[in-house]
């Protein structure tokens, strides 16, 4: 994170912002497992890409839904309203901000602000999931998986994972697992082969994303669009 910090130096057209969480992930992984991946992915997307910045991680959000397990969360509102500013603030020094969003929590959170920017504020402003492609819900064998081949030293033995119907949707983390993994199976399968399937995927679907903002900002900046 410091070394992202003094490595910012904002010059670009396009900016990419990681958003993560702090929460509870089953005790075999970081609570900070959100962030850490959604920077992962946002680092390799732009490398070699001139004229595109990783801006700082932002990891206090909100994580409600995990009930009793441990989480470090800000209120819906106050997370809609500090993250609209955040990005607000990007757009005053890019063309366009690519928010690489890592945590199910802020699914919500960003539709709002993504629209209030984009369609109020005129801004540009999109938003990429990095979990769009896991089949587990929470902490489970994909995304142990991914945090295995990226960060391998970061990763404990997984316990076993719990489940219900309803999961996230009205039930929380501590109604559907007694151990803050969930899954549905009997037991987490972690494969760093699997990990680097899911990642080298998805960083080349956001990759396709930042190539396009890029050739809108610089379409922008030589007075291209009409």
């Amino acid at each position: 994170m410091m070394e992202l910090v003094r490595a910012w130096r904002p010059q670009g057209l396009v900016a990419l912002l990681p958003v993560g969480s702090l929460e509870y992930h089953g005790g075999y992984l970081p609570m900070g497992t959100d962030g850490l991946l959604a920077e992962a992915y946002a680092r390799e997307a732009v490398k070699g890409l001139e004229e595109v910045d990783l801006a700082p991680t932002v990891y206090f959000t909100t994580s409600h839904e995990h009930g009793s397990f441990p989480h470090f969360s800000v209120s819906y509102l106050t997370a809609v309203q500090y993250l609209t500013e955040v990005i607000l603030a990007l757009t005053s020094r890019y063309a366009s901000v690519i928010v690489v969003n890592g945590h199910g929590g802020n699914q919500g959170v960003l539709e709002v602000v993504s629209r209030e920017l984009n369609f109020v504020r005129k801004k540009r402003v999109r938003v990429f999931h990095v979990f769009d492609k896991r089949r587990d819900y929470h902490a489970g064998s994909d995304e142990g998986s991914e945090v295995a081949f990226l960060f391998p030293e970061l990763v404990g033995r997984p316990p076993r994972p719990g489940f219900k119907e309803g999961a996230f949707e009205h039930l929380s983390t501590d109604e559907v697992s007694g151990t803050g993994v969930v899954e549905e199976s009997d037991a987490v399968t972690i494969s760093r082969e699997r990990g680097g399937e899911l990642f080298r995927s998805k960083v080349e679907e956001l990759r396709k994303i930042v190539q396009e903002e890029l050739t809108y900002a610089k379409a922008l900046r030589d007075n291209l669009l009409h």
